[in-house]
């Protein structure tokens, strides 16, 4: 029966029954053996429709991939499935969305290289595990809202959104997404705890609440802010800067704070320990910061002329995925004397779309001429 109704189930079973004529009771010996397999074979889905892509959604099996068209999508979207499951565009695929434009309620899926405009969200992930790669959402009330654990967004670029990224969940990482909006860029909640966040560029504000954050290479360009307690900055650049004073904050050093006021007080300070400790940081840092009092002081450091080429280009291939992208050098800061630190060209490698490319930034970093012996690129 089994295997005529179930033909992926393979089940095998054998008893022995044995007599012991030799003594009063008679002996029973059951020996059984159970395999199961199931051998489903994954399958691609290729959605003609809107209607075919939600069914696609609620069909979906582990291993299963669907691959969006070129063509766009219209409709609030629910993926209530788990995975893990692949949903992948070709770079002229999008979603339309008036409310939500995807729910993500299931778990260990990767979404990769659409995109979504319109929506009040343009992704609300409850689920864990799941993997956004290359997505691009465009006129959204709140672009992400994450409230589920363990999530990565990486390579995606968000633009004309009210807010960026909200990070309710906690363990959640962000890894070399841009986010080109002159709202808050990226808003960490207090009850959220202990993510990464990597080389991301924001145009907008960040703001840390959360506790146990871990922040490296990354840039504000219109402040970090932060209320949150043992949060960790490494070779961050920021535009502007708070910090607590009434919690601990792990300085790992190698920090830019540019374009802040000469009373600024609330910012780890390597030549005042003792302020430091006051304020709650454990130590100096061991690599020095750099303070600049009235304006920016330096142009993107090397890491952040790698991530925003990086953006560029898929920004670039998305909308014109058969031609090669163009780049523009980060826009200079502008003061009086100037001393170049640093003109060179760096040689920037990605994938996007499975295809390994390589092009060449142009990098200067610019200080005024009566710091620069201070500086250290």
């Amino acid at each position: 029966l089994l295997r005529t109704q179930h033909p992926n189930l393979f089940f095998t079973f054998a008893v022995a029954i044995f007599f012991n004529e030799m003594g009063a009771s008679k002996t029973l010996v059951f020996v059984g053996t159970l395999l199961l397999l199931h051998g489903g074979d994954a399958k691609i889905i290729k959605p003609g429709s809107s209607a075919e892509l939600q069914s696609a959604f609620d069909q979906a099996a582990p291993g299963d991939t669907i691959q969006m068209l070129p063509m766009n999508y219209v409709g609030d979207f629910v993926i209530s499935t788990n995975g893990p499951c692949t949903l992948v565009g070709d770079g002229n695929s999008s979603i339309e969305s008036q409310d939500i434009g995807i729910h993500m309620k299931g778990s260990n899926w990767n979404l990769k290289s659409f995109e979504i405009k319109g929506p009040q969200q343009g992704i609300l992930i409850e689920g864990t595990k799941n993997v956004l790669e290359g997505v691009v959402l465009q006129k959204c009330g709140k672009a992400m809202v994450i409230k589920g654990e363990d999530n990565t967004i990486k390579s995606c670029v968000i633009s004309e959104a009210d807010i960026g990224i909200n990070l309710d969940g906690s363990r959640n990482n962000l890894h070399y997404n841009s986010i080109n909006i002159q709202n808050p860029a990226i808003v960490i909640p207090p009850e959220s705890c202990c993510g990464y966040l990597e080389a991301n560029v924001a145009n907008g504000e960040v703001h840390l609440d959360g506790n146990g954050y871990r922040l490296e290479n990354n840039v504000a360009n219109h402040g970090l802010y932060v209320k949150g307690c043992d949060n960790e900055f490494t070779g961050n650049v920021a535009n502007g800067a708070s910090f607590p004073k009434e919690c601990a904050v792990i300085d790992k050093g190698g920090n830019v704070y540019r374009g802040l006021g000469p009373n600024d007080s609330d910012l780890p300070n390597p030549n005042q320990p003792q302020q430091d400790q006051q304020q709650g940081f454990y130590q100096p840092p061991p690599q020095q910061n750099y303070y600049s009092q009235g304006g920016a002081a330096s142009g993107y450091p090397t890491f952040a002329a790698q991530a925003q080429g990086q953006y560029q280009q898929q920004q670039s291939q998305y909308q014109q995925p058969q031609q090669q992208p163009q780049h523009q050098a980060p826009q200079q800061p502008s003061f009086g004397s100037a001393t170049v630190l640093l003109d060179k060209s760096v040689k920037v490698e990605s994938q996007f779309n499975g295809q390994e490319t390589a092009h060449h930034l142009n990098v200067h970093v610019l200080v005024p001429t009566e710091v620069a012996h201070s500086v250290k690129c």
